[in-house]
């Protein structure tokens, strides 16, 4: 491991953004980065290069949630999270150093890198086994009694998951405050709105290596059953599973996939339900 010097964690996290090639991973208890401007650009940059991010923050910050949907970003939520950590598919950075702008300016922080492939290695069995293994389900925080809009998006999400049941299959769709979650017989598809690409749906689909290459074979077929929808495959590693993107051609009016569903709830049926049926039922269609 190698220390960093404090005047440049925050520049080195950035290049593990610039230099990913596949995927980038943050875990920040706290964000708050509005006034980051040049943090803001390079998460939102990951994006328009179909590079996918996954980001972690604490169970019970409304806002580090907000910060990060403001940029179009899906954060998940980590109960009694305290450690911070980023990494891109080559190198990992542990830090004390939360994603804050006061954090760059003002806190004297620490920092190692990985130099070896080891080292790398250990810092994802770290991240695979107290990270992503604990992540709060949606439903799990503490709420207080239901809203009348939370009851309309309960509902709203009802309708969506039996009309995606004319597919003739059983759906399970969870909606929460940053994303709307389908799983279907075979694959499981985060929904939500990217900021950063004028507020166009995104849809995320984390596949296996084999399926990958079933799939591949098939782009211009579900290509052709997408009229909405832009698929790319983003090949997987060692570490990662593939992912197969869909991203809407046309932007919607709303900036969260929660109003989103409740005002252009047409639109974004159609767009799932087109993607969905795409992969789940590719070897059952012609190519066009």
């Amino acid at each position: 491991m190698q220390l960093i010097k404090v005047s440049e964690i925050s520049s080195k996290i950035m290049t593990l953004i610039d230099e990913a090639e596949q995927r980038f991973v943050a875990v920040s208890p706290y964000v708050k980065i509005s006034k980051w401007d040049k943090m803001k650009k390079k998460l939102s940059s990951l994006a328009q290069r179909d590079i996918a991010c996954s980001v972690y923050v604490r169970d019970g910050e409304p806002l580090a949630l907000e910060e990060l949907k403001n940029i179009g970003i899906v954060p998940y939520t980590v109960r009694n999270l305290h450690c911070k950590l980023y990494f891109n598919e080559k190198e990992a950075i542990v830090t004390s150093m939360n994603l804050l702008y006061s954090s760059e300016v003002n806190s004297i922080e620490i920092a190692y890198a990985t130099t070896t492939k080891d080292e790398y290695d250990e810092i994802i069995q770290y991240y695979k086994k107290n990270i992503e293994g604990n992540i709060v389900e949606a439903g799990e925080e503490t709420q207080g009694e239901p809203s009348a809009t939370a009851t309309g998006l309960v509902d709203t999400a009802d309708k969506l998951r039996k009309d995606l049941e004319n597919l003739g299959r059983s759906y399970k769709v969870v909606l929460n405050d940053t994303a709307l979650t389908i799983q279907g017989p075979r694959y499981q598809y985060e929904c939500f709105i990217a900021n950063d690409l004028k507020n166009r749906l995104r849809i995320k689909c984390e596949i296996s290596t084999s399926d990958q290459t079933r799939l591949a074979a098939k782009m211009d077929v579900i290509e052709g059953h997408n009229y909405s929808m832009v698929p790319k495959m983003q090949n997987g590693n060692a570490y990662y599973k593939p992912i197969l993107w869909g991203t809407g051609k046309e932007p919607n009016l709303s900036t969260t996939i929660e109003k989103t569903l409740m005002d252009e709830y047409q639109d974004i049926k159609n767009k799932v339900y087109y993607f969905i049926e795409s992969i789940e039922d590719v070897d059952t269609f012609r190519r066009i």
